[in-house]
């Protein structure tokens, strides 16, 4: 008879070797309260610190030099920008104060800069009128360079800018577009020539057809300008007008006619 080896059952029952020693957990969770209690501490010194850097009068405002203003008063831009002296500078949110200084209706653009320690520096871009525009249901609107009606007019704003007829609000530049021929022919005339000045215009007539007609303020002549080269179209015009009174030729006339380069026509009174 034949006999195998015996089996060595494994004893179930033995004990396993303990992983650490007694009281590992509570000394690592010790470690970490701890940790946190440090971060803690430095976090709120941080606040305190900050707290104290931020609120001290060594920041307040001493200084509000302003510039760019031409027809708004320093006292209104800053009312209007909510400054004063003595206002902590570097708790304030300089993009909510350009904010507001924004939403005045004559201010284009604004901009608000920190000189430490206690000074802050306000610059404004006003809106240049060039006429008035009349459009329909009798409302009035300032015209600016850009095109833009930025505000509507009232009895205390300018009333000596040339009114602009003829024009109504789909004849104004939509987002990318850049208005109908017509209000784009008032907005040359405006800019390139500086006409109202030297003419001393009270109206300008814009029609789709024959262009613009230009009415002199206080004499009611009208000048023919009609479309396009309103340089060349003004300096012709002035020269003919000096050529006029010195040659004692014409002492008044009823309209001009400098639409065509080509030719000028006048119309003598009666």
């Amino acid at each position: 008879m034949l006999f195998g080896k015996k089996r060595t059952r494994k004893n179930r029952f033995k004990k396993r070797p303990r992983s650490g020693q007694p009281g590992a957990g509570a000394k690592r969770l010790l470690t970490v309260v701890s940790g946190c209690l440090a971060v803690g501490a430095f976090s709120a010194l941080l606040v305190m610190a900050h707290a104290l850097f931020t609120q001290a009068d060594y920041y307040r405002a001493k200084q509000l030099p302003l510039s760019g203003n031409q027809r708004l008063s320093a006292r209104t831009v800053l009312a209007q920008a909510e400054l004063a002296l003595g206002v902590q500078i570097l708790h304030l949110n300089l993009g909510v104060v350009q904010g507001r200084l924004l939403a005045h209706p004559w201010i284009a653009s604004a901009q608000v800069s920190r000189e430490i320690p206690n000074t802050l520096r306000v610059t404004v871009r006003e809106h240049h009128p060039l006429a008035i525009m009349d459009m329909q249901m009798g409302r009035r609107y300032l015209l600016n360079a850009e095109g833009r009606l930025f505000k509507q007019w009232d009895a205390t704003d300018p009333g000596n800018l040339p009114v602009v007829t003829g024009l109504g609000y789909r004849d104004l530049p939509m987002e990318a577009e850049t208005g109908t021929k017509p209000f784009r022919a008032v907005l040359s005339l405006l800019t390139e020539t500086g006409a109202w000045e030297a003419l001393a215009l009270s109206k300008i007539e814009a029609d789709p057809e024959t262009g613009l007609t230009l009415v002199v303020a206080h004499s009611g002549q009208e000048i023919r300008m009609g479309y396009g080269h309103y340089p060349e179209k003004l300096s012709r015009l002035v020269a003919l007008k000096k050529r006029l009174k010195d040659g004692n030729i014409m002492h008044d006339f009823a309209s001009i006619d400098v639409s065509d380069l080509e030719r000028i026509v006048v119309a003598p009174i009666g």
